[in-house]
């Protein structure tokens, strides 16, 4: 991910040449700014949203990462069941923020409080996606102050403890179901709800798909799940990580899995000698 600002022009050459097989594919994973639903001015969902409005996510992904990503506007990733891009809830509308900060009571003559963001990555990447974020933030009346912990279990503990109010993580799905997702991260008994987000009615509707054994009727309970959690707006979702690879012509049967390399069938690779 971190190479992406600087061997974005060689990787571009390499996909586009046929003297190689270039591989791609969203893995079941997300990169997402979490909020503290907990404290002041985000614990107002009126201001989250104004957030997942003010944030340009996809000159973010053009500019800082070269379309290496796919840009995410709902929470569960493409190739995950129940995956429904009709949930996304946001654009960017930088105009639509700032009637947002409004309703919320905050103008030209009362911004605001200054928000920090923690990050555990320190990479010339990132430095350059907060660049973007801090200017579509200030664009809307919002001060942005980055922080970087690089030791994770510092920074974990430091999130989970809610000591900053935005933070930058990235998710990576164990098994391909929804309850992986929307559980793990927005369930308010999840150990890895860092965000301190509580809904009663998303909280009951995970409950009940954990009973279902029909997937259709899972899948239909998780889009609603979805759909709440993204119009509450505890998190704005960024975009998801994908899986890249060069192979040499001759080399058959590789089948990427959207879980990534480790689950990369090797027994029906074979290699073609002509």
């Amino acid at each position: 991910m971190e190479d992406a600002l600087v061997f974005g022009g060689i990787r571009e050459e390499i996909a586009k040449s046929p003297k190689y097989q270039f591989v791609r594919k969203p893995t079941l994973s997300l990169l997402f700014y979490g909020m503290n639903c907990r404290s002041e001015p985000l614990n107002n969902h009126l201001v989250r949203q104004a957030l997942n409005y003010a944030i340009d996510k996809d000159r973010i992904v053009r500019e800082v990462y070269r379309d290496q990503f796919v840009v995410a506007h709902t929470l569960l990733p493409p190739g995950m069941p129940g995956y429904f891009p009709e949930n996304a809830f946001f654009t960017h509308d930088s105009q639509k923020a700032r009637e947002l900060l409004g309703q919320a009571g905050y103008g030209p003559d009362r911004p605001p409080p200054a928000l920090t963001l923690l990050s555990a990555s320190h990479s010339q990447a990132a430095q350059k996606e907060f660049e973007l974020l801090t200017n579509d933030l200030a664009e809307v009346g919002i001060s942005l102050q980055v922080e970087y912990e690089t030791d994770w279990s510092t920074f974990e503990e430091l999130v989970r403890q809610g000591k900053f109010v935005i933070y930058r993580y990235a998710y990576f799905a164990d098994v391909p179901d929804p309850e992986n997702f929307l559980g793990m991260l927005c369930g308010s008994a999840s150990p890895y709800n860092f965000m301190g987000y509580r809904n009663q009615r998303v909280d009951a509707l995970l409950s009940e798909a954990l009973t279902r054994v029909d997937f259709m009727k899972r899948a239909a309970i998780y889009r609603e799940v979805e759909a709440l959690i993204l119009k509450d707006a505890p998190m704005v979702p960024l975009l998801y990580l994908t899986f890249e690879s060069i192979f040499q012509p001759y080399v058959k049967g590789v089948q990427i899995s959207a879980l990534g390399a480790p689950y990369i069938p090797l027994k029906k690779i074979w290699l073609d000698k002509h």
